[in-house]
């Protein structure tokens, strides 16, 4: 009998984040499970939002930087975007809790990570060459018809309906 050895891959960061949103994106057209939805969205989200980050300081805000965000709330609206998320992920403190939970909030997730991802190729794309060739209509991930649109407008409608009209006064500017 031969041995087979174990497979082993090299992911990046990056790699892992595009794998982790594509998963997102085909249990949410397929209607899958809600926390798997946002667990996968929001890691990929978290991702890409640092790596776009590092890579150009001065990109257009996402979601934890978000400029509709008031500066004095920041940490609070961080710790209220990230709760859902960590809660599924962690139970080192509160093993037995429950949590109300809006499906909706992945879908801000998914649309942010998306964009975040299209700053990180169209920032690859610049500094390998000014190729035509757009990340939207070549990228398996935005290859459905999902619209990316991160106005204030867009933003605050969608905060409206996932947080509520009264966070939404609270958070946004």
């Amino acid at each position: 009998m031969t041995e087979q050895k174990p497979v082993i891959l090299t992911i990046s960061k990056l790699d892992a984040a595009r794998r982790q949103l594509q998963t997102a994106i085909t249990l949410w057209f397929s209607e899958g499970d809600p926390v798997s939805i946002h667990t996968l969205a929001f890691a990929a989200y978290e991702v890409i939002h640092w790596i776009s980050k590092r890579r150009n300081p001065h990109r257009r805000d996402l979601l934890l930087d978000s400029d509709h965000i008031k500066e004095e709330y920041r940490k609070d609206w961080n710790v209220f975007i990230r709760k859902h998320a960590n809660f599924f992920k962690h139970s080192d403190r509160d093993g037995d809790a429950t949590i109300e939970f809006r499906p909706i909030l992945s879908d801000l997730f998914i649309m942010m990570a998306i964009t975040g991802w299209i700053f990180v190729e169209n920032d690859a794309m610049k500094k390998k060459s000014h190729s035509s060739t757009g990340f939207r209509s070549t990228n398996p991930i935005t290859s459905r018809t999902i619209g990316v649109n991160s106005s204030k407008t867009t933003f605050q409608s969608k905060a409206s309906v996932s947080f509520g009209p009264s966070r939404r006064r609270t958070f946004c500017r």
